[in-house]
């Protein structure tokens, strides 16, 4: 191995993502950072518009900020931006940007390695020392610069300017609890990334099949397969089963109830096989989060459109009959048992009907439903008897 063997390395960036930069932890002590399946599955197939739709922490925007970072440093006049929904949030991440690049002069002393040769980590540290003091870095709560002549600046909207990289991150929360912030969002955020740029859009959804970000999530999901423009979406869902870490190996032998064994059973058909371990901890999160395990921990796209958009009517309900399989069963009605009408009465609003027979097993079947605005009570009585 040459002197100077990382001059043959420092041109790829997947090798300095890989080896440069430190991140923290939430548990345990600082690490060198080094892409997981998710993160070196998104940055191999990044595109200029991306649409993440993810399970929790699996390291997304921890790599978006290395990849600023980086960028900042290896090139001229690159501009970067984060959105967040709030600043605090907005300014974590840049701290994870300080943090790194801070750590290029002085690695942590009791950092997690894993390049194992001593030799070689001097060499790596020495290329880093060189890279920090020719960067000549400031880096506020808000915005970083450097010697190349790039940024970086965080906040909840970012109007004016142009970027050429730039970070929303969960847009899904937004969206659902402030619609007016999530379009100035998309008209003022994404409007400064030119059609060469490339814009990450990574979050859990919430909300159901409602809001910019369900409406956006399902037009990257169309484009799955087409041939793209710059200026499409492309889809990335990374769920949770594919972390090594979501397990739990110890505990007593599964029991599941009729609910979870057809869910595990479903996913299987969809050729999804989970081992116990990892059944062990779905059923732990669960147990925590109750119906909103399938947002906070998809196992599949459409499992995170399930969810109740928060403070919906019955959202708790309607939610635990879509788990249990009980909305949109086929049915015949029984020509033998009466039928009922309910009547959700509106006037300046909806006036809405319900078609309910009572079955044998003591359940209530739904068979039909109609609503109108601004009819007279002779047009409900005539579809009621029609």
């Amino acid at each position: 191995m040459s002197k100077h063997w990382y001059e043959n390395c420092w041109t790829s960036q997947e090798w300095r993502l890989s080896h440069l930069y430190w991140i923290e932890r939430k548990n345990g002590p600082p690490c060198r950072f080094r892409l997981n399946w998710a993160q070196q599955e998104l940055h191999r197939n990044l595109w200029h518009r991306n649409n993440i739709l993810k399970a929790r922490q699996l390291g997304i925007s921890t790599y978006t900020a290395m990849l600023m970072l980086d960028m900042c440093l290896f090139r001229e006049g690159f501009h970067c931006g984060i959105i967040d929904k709030t600043l605090p949030d907005a300014q974590e991440k840049m701290g994870k940007i300080s943090f790194a690049f801070h750590a290029l002069l002085d690695p942590p002393v009791n950092g997690e390695e894993f390049v194992e040769d001593e030799w070689e980590r001097e060499q790596i540290n020495t290329f880093a020392r060189q890279l920090f003091v020719s960067a000549k870095g400031r880096i506020s709560a808000t915005r970083a610069e450097f010697a190349t002549g790039s940024n970086i600046r965080v906040g909840t909207n970012l109007r004016g300017g142009t970027m050429q990289l730039l970070h929303v991150s969960e847009f899904g929360y937004v969206a659902i609890n402030d619609p007016k912030k999530a379009l100035k969002i998309l008209s003022g955020g994404i409007n400064t990334v030119g059609r060469d740029g490339v814009v990450i859009m990574e979050s859990t959804h919430e909300g159901g099949k409602y809001g910019e970000n369900y409406r956006m999530t399902k037009a990257a999901m169309e484009n799955v397969g087409r041939t793209l423009t710059p200026l499409d979406f492309k889809f990335f869902f990374f769920p949770w089963h594919k972390q090594s870490e979501y397990r739990v190996d110890e505990g007593d032998p599964l029991r599941l109830n009729n609910q979870h064994r057809e869910y595990f059973e479903g996913l299987a058909k969809e050729g999804i096989s989970l081992d116990e371990g990892q059944k062990r901890w779905y059923l732990a999160q669960w147990n925590t989060f109750g119906y909103l395990v399938k947002q906070e921990y998809p196992s599949t796209p459409a499992e995170a459109f399930e969810t109740q958009v928060h403070g919906a009517v019955y959202g708790a309900q309607i939610s635990m009959l879509r788990a249990q399989g009980r909305l949109k069963q086929q049915f015949e009605p029984d020509d033998t048992r009466p039928l009922y009408v309910s009547w959700d009465i509106g006037l300046s609003d909806y006036m809405t009907l319900w078609l309910i027979q009572p079955g044998g097993d003591g359940k209530f079947y739904v068979l039909d439903h109609y609503s109108a605005s601004g009819k007279e009570l002779a047009h409900y009585i005539g579809v009621v008897r029609g």
